[in-house]
């Protein structure tokens, strides 16, 4: 599976990439996201991890933009959120997100989380 990884923390980007390639996933990185934006349409991931608040934009605004394109619409979007509150997890699925994961959380859960969402 192709993921894009919305995330401008490089040692977290290494991170991702090692965990999620030894799953044999193809990892592709944005830092940012308008830069996202232009990385799903470029790339046209399978799934999307997207992880707030993003260095130019937050993440409600990227979801908007994300499911206002017929082409993105439907890609899966995992959020990754520090001190996840329920109503927070809420508007997150309300604006178009797929799933999100409270940070810190266990590689098993990552794994599982993109599993569940594999088209």
């Amino acid at each position: 599976m192709k993921i894009l990884i919305v995330e401008s923390d490089p040692h977290t980007q290494k991170l991702f990439q090692s965990i999620l390639s030894r799953e044999g996933h193809t990892v592709l990185f944005s830092p940012a996201g308008s830069a996202g934006l232009f990385s799903v349409k470029q790339y046209a991931p399978d799934l999307i991890l997207l992880d707030v608040p993003l260095l130019d934009s937050d993440g409600m605004q990227f979801l908007q933009k994300l499911r206002a394109v017929p082409e993105t619409e439907t890609v899966p979007v995992l959020i990754l959120i520090a001190k996840l509150q329920s109503d927070t997890m809420l508007k997150y699925i309300q604006a178009g997100a797929s799933a999100c994961l409270d940070k810190p959380f266990r590689i098993h859960q990552l794994l599982a989380q993109v599993e569940a969402l594999r088209r």
